[in-house]
């Protein structure tokens, strides 16, 4: 799902995301792969949006660190009406792979018992 923008969208839905994580997981399109877009955005950024997204979706009473491990991370969309063609989309992947790396390095909770 495109998590990027519709971040604001998505908190009004936590609790059936919440529901919905118990039984499965959510891919959260979080790097925005548009040519004017992603430049705006570093991977310290996207991974603190992503952050207070499972935040959100935990508040409605699931373990910390659950949303987490119950998530899979893609681009926002696979745009490729770029004018680069494929070139936003490739460095958006590049994106995607320091945005996982800086949640892998965050403390773990003691609860997280995905992680």
């Amino acid at each position: 799902m495109d998590a990027f923008r519709n971040a604001g969208v998505l908190a009004g839905y936590k609790k059936g995301l919440a529901r919905f994580l118990q039984r499965g997981l959510v891919a959260w399109g979080i790097v925005p792969t548009h040519a004017e877009t992603l430049p705006l955005y570093d991977a310290e950024s996207l991974a603190r949006m992503l952050r207070g997204l499972w935040s959100q979706v935990e508040d409605v009473g699931l373990c910390p660190g659950f949303v987490s491990g119950r998530s899979l991370l893609t681009p926002a969309t696979c745009c490729l009406i770029n004018p680069d063609l494929t070139s936003t989309v490739e460095k958006a992947f590049l994106r995607l792979k320091e945005v996982a790396e800086k949640l892998r390095k965050q403390p773990k909770d003691p609860w997280d018992r995905w992680g």
